[in-house]
């Protein structure tokens, strides 16, 4: 199993990307080991609310944002 530290900086590596892909959103990070491979990854929920503007958060189902360069 993974170490506390380990737990911790994927946590940290899921809040940043969060924060750099949605600014001026809420959003949860939940960091946990899948329960068949026991692989430990993040879910991260997002207000759609921008707390800025007030303007809801567009995005088309299955839409996804570019992740590779922010999230290695």
């Amino acid at each position: 199993m993974e170490s506390t530290k380990d737990w911790q900086k994927a946590n940290d590596l899921g809040v940043e990307l969060a924060e750099n892909l949605y600014p001026n959103h809420q959003s949860a990070v939940y960091t946990h080991l899948d329960g068949k491979n026991h692989v430990l990854h993040n879910h991260i929920i997002v207000n759609k609310v921008n707390l800025e503007t007030g303007k809801k958060l567009k995005e088309q189902k299955g839409e996804r944002r570019s992740t590779s360069t922010r999230n290695e």
